[in-house]
């Protein structure tokens, strides 16, 4: 720079704002920056001249490249200093003017080869990322290229040692831009490409991974005896740096598509490594579902489950990221619950059945290998069925069998952490949901010839064995929901599910069914003192909570109660019954008893065990000698609990429920083994007086009646009449039925009228009567219930076409057909009314139309024609 005297020469000629800065250097480098004179530097620069700050950062610019140049370290220390001060006195409208030359010099200071130097730019760059600014031009500002050179400074290649100042420079350096930028929208979008990700992401991931490195510690202690951390500070270490950073991108990570850019340098990072650190991957998990936004949650486990479905891994990593997952859900504990929700659950399913699938496919052609014909494909398929049924998950023999085992017991246990954290009116709409689910897989044809019945058979397998693996989940979700009252836990929507699969052919679907009524029924936790069919001489044995219902649960069970009845009886006639199911059954109607067994209520029940007890004592039932002797005890014990349960406020019921106990023990009547000690009871003291014939080991209607007092003949207990209408699998509407039927069917409609004009129109009409009254046995209706299942493939079929037409036909087009249809109608309406004009009295009632519906036709006359009512199948 020539000599002092030389130096002086030029000062004169030099502008102000240079020999302001020429003087802030000392010239002794020891006594570092002087402050009096950068206290003036800073007057001149903010308060007298502020529209020189830029040519002010470029002249320290010029002076810091020289220096660089000749290797003097200490001047580029005073230099950043210097730029230290005038950033922090710095206000936001003229922090533009000084950025430029600023961020220059830091990416000045960043591209040597010097650790030191890196870390001081470092400091100043954090320094100028944490000022807020009012109006920040990011759009001339490069950001991707300190992103760049950072992500360089903190990721070390295998086997390249790289100084741990320097990791923790580039760290820092990342933290400072993601925290500067993510809070401002232009900058955010400069920040968040997939570039930038790509970058950005598997730095911070390599050092969270070396989390526990030896060397990494060794350097640390180092540096904090050292001088060079005057710099920059090291009291975190590069992991943690590392976790941060990468939080601070989760935690302002908006929208799914952000999200997905996230998500997908990560899965990738992972994905390299082939998932073997499972403490890291697991970490990974963890740190993803505690740093997004909760309602982000659903999108995250549905891309993460996506991802998981296309790896080409082996099975027990598989398996190891989904019980990863779970754990995070519980951590998570999403609180926005959309449609998302319903997206996961379509995900969880669709690899739960084509695991399953999967499973059953090998294991038929292992059978088909290892033997010859069908029965080996049908034993490899019997195989994992029992291995399902009994529970045991891991009972089969081939590792592979296990392992998904294993992996479908991790997806459900994803799909009940994420049910565990809902409230419980979710909860009800997502058991809808997943009932709709299964229902939709009931079904599917008879397996056909060659190839096809493997892939046939082991689809209707996995679609039974699915329905029982989500009843199971739906059960366990069940016992954290807490049934406050009756209206608002059973749903229209939610009981016509609870009905249909509570008589499911499948006793061990039945079986599930019940056990979730269990929990939906019982308010006070009484379902475990009552898991099996048992005779109680006195209910203080255990403590029954008990409490008077509400009016409202009172009022559900006068008009829907008759739902829990009518499965309990189409239940107990099912052929395939085990003595569990009746175990179940008595359970169920115990906790009726309990929570809602007064008033109407209580009769209702009586009426059922009168029907079951007739009904099973009778001929006309297929039940097995065994499950006679479930249904009579199932009979038996009830009457029993009811009678201790209402011992104080019908004490003669005990007392004539007690004489019937002992008739039965004295008379050795048929009873489970474990029952017949319990008969063995001393005789009453009043033992009453019987009916002659009478079967003593069966209960009276006529002294149950008189045991609670109904002395009237309005308070009778009348008979129990099965109402399939209100079994969802036995009901068809009205326009379902109407549109089964084809164009012509008004004409076969058979009323057919004597042509005698003997008989008058009262004899007609009392042969009317009777011939409408017919015998209602139980053959009948058991008859009837096996005919319904002949019309399910023609309403499936009809189901289909009406779904075909509004979705291809114009809404003109289907107007024009509906008002056809109604012109027929209305004609073949005209024609009916005329032959019933026209004809004698005397009628035919083929075809089961209600008598009063036919007599008031017969009456009317012709002027009031159009006020007839007729069945819904005459309705359009």
């Amino acid at each position: 720079r020539g000599s002092a005297s030389e130096m002086d020469c030029c000062q004169c000629v030099k502008p102000r704002y240079k020999r302001l800065v020429d003087n802030i250097y000392p010239r002794n480098p020891q006594e570092g920056l002087v402050s009096s004179n950068m206290s003036k530097l800073q007057y001149y620069a903010l308060q007298s001249s502020p529209n020189k700050l830029d040519r002010i950062g470029e002249y320290l610019q010029s002076l810091i490249e020289t220096d660089l140049r000749h290797n003097r370290d200490y001047r580029v220390y005073i230099s950043m200093d210097a730029l230290d001060n005038l950033l922090s006195a710095c206000h936001s409208r003229t922090l533009n003017l000084f950025a430029t030359s600023f961020l220059s010099i830091i990416q000045l200071l960043l591209e040597c080869n010097k650790v030191n130097l890196q870390a001081r730019a470092t400091k100043s760059f954090i320094q100028f990322c944490n000022i807020q600014e009012e109006s920040p031009t990011h759009h001339f500002r490069r950001y991707e290229f300190f992103i760049n050179l950072f992500c360089s400074l903190s990721f070390t290649a295998p086997g390249d040692k790289k100084p741990v100042l320097q990791r923790i420079s580039g760290l820092q350096g990342l933290q400072g831009i993601v925290r500067k930028t993510v809070d401002e929208d232009v900058a955010r979008f400069q920040l968040l490409t997939e570039q930038n990700l790509n970058s950005m992401v598997p730095a911070l991931l390599m050092n969270i991974e070396r989390e526990n490195d030896e060397e990494d510690a060794e350097q640390i202690i180092e540096l904090q005896n050292s001088e060079k951390t005057k710099f920059l500070s090291c009291d975190e270490t590069p992991a943690s740096l590392a976790e941060s950073c990468l939080r601070d991108l989760l935690q302002k990570t908006s929208g799914g598509h952000n999200l997905e850019k996230m998500l997908t340098p990560m899965l990738a990072y992972l994905d390299q490594n082939e998932w073997n650190n499972l403490h890291f991957s697991t970490k990974c998990i963890n740190l993803i579902f505690t740093s997004i936004n909760p309602d982000y949650t659903f999108a995250a486990i549905t891309f993460l489950l996506d991802h998981i479905s296309k790896l080409q891994t082996s099975p027990e990593v598989k398996i190891e990221i989904v019980t990863q997952l779970k754990d995070a859900v519980n951590i998570a504990k999403p609180t926005n619950i959309g449609t998302l929700i319903y997206q996961v659950f379509d995900k969880i399913l669709g690899y739960l059945k084509q695991s399953i699938t999967q499973q059953i496919i090998i294991n038929q052609r292992e059978g088909r290998k290892s033997g010859s014909g069908m029965a080996t494909v049908v034993s490899a398929g019997t195989r994992i069925a029992s291995a399902h049924r009994t529970g045991d998950l891991y009972s089969l023999d081939d590792e592979s069998d296990q392992n998904e085992q294993k992996y479908q017991s991790a997806l459900l246990e994803v799909m009940g952490s994420i049910l565990l954290n809902v409230e419980d009116v979710q909860k009800l709409v997502i058991f809808s949901f997943l009932f709709k689910k299964i229902t939709s897989m009931a079904g599917g044809g008879p397996p056909r010839d060659d190839d096809d019945s493997c892939s046939m058979g082991s689809e209707v397998k996995s679609d039974k064995r699915m329905q029982t693996i989500i009843l199971k989940s739906i059960k366990r979700v069940a016992q954290e929901y807490n049934t406050m009252n009756y209206c608002d836990t059973f749903k229209p929507s939610l009981n016509e599910h609870l009905q249909m699969w509570s008589i499911n052919e499948d006793e061990t679907v039945r079986l599930l069914m019940q056990q979730i009524l269990h929990r939906l029924i019982d308010r006070h936790g009484n379902a475990p003192h009552l898991k099996r069919i048992d005779l109680f001489s006195n209910l203080e044995e255990f403590t029954l909570l008990t409490g008077h219902p509400p009016k409202s649960d009172l009022n559900f069970m006068k008009s829907s109660g008759q739902m829990f009845l009518q499965v309990v009886y189409e239940t107990c006639f099912q052929s395939n019954n085990t003595e569990e199911n009746y175990h179940a059954l008595f359970t169920t109607l115990c906790l009726l008893c309990i929570e809602v067994g007064q008033e109407e209520a209580l009769v209702d029940i009586l009426k059922l065990l009168f029907g079951l007890q007739e009904l099973v004592n009778g001929d006309t039932h297929e039940l097995s000698p065994e499950n006679v002797e479930c249904v009579n005890c199932l009979v038996l014990c009830v009457f029993n609990f009811i009678g201790k349960l209402h011992i104080f406020t019908f004490p003669n019921l005990d007392r004539y429920v007690t004489r019937v106990v002992y008739q039965m023990g004295k008379n050795g009547c048929p009873v489970l083994p474990y029952l017949v000690p319990k008969l063995k009871i001393s005789p009453p003291r009043d033992m009453g007086s019987e009916a002659s014939g009478q079967n003593k080991c069966l209960f009276s209607q006529s002294q149950v009646e008189q045991a609670l007092g109904f002395t009237s003949e309005k308070k009778k207990i009348t008979q129990f009449v099965p109402n399939r209408d209100l079994i969802p699998t036995r009901k068809m509407s009205t326009m379902t039925e109407a549109l089964r039927r084809p164009s012509g069917a008004i004409e076969d409609i058979n009323l057919e009228f004597d042509q005698s004009d003997s008989g008058s129109r009262g004899g007609s009409q009392d042969s009317l009567s009777s011939s409408a009254h017919q015998e209602v046995t139980p053959a009948t209706l058991k008859s009837i219930l096996n005919n319904t299942n002949l019309h399910a493939q023609e309403e499936e079929k009809i189901r289909k076409e009406m779904i075909d037409k509004y979705k291809n036909q114009t809404l003109r087009q289907i107007a024009n057909e509906m008002a056809r249809k109604n012109e027929e109608m209305t004609n073949a309406r005209r024609e009916i009314w005329e032959r019933i004009e026209n004809s004698p009295a005397k009628v035919t009632n083929t075809y089961g139309v209600p008598p009063e519906l036919l007599a008031r036709s017969l009456k009317c006359e012709p002027e009031n024609t159009l006020e007839m009512t007729f069945p819904p199948g005459y309705l359009y």
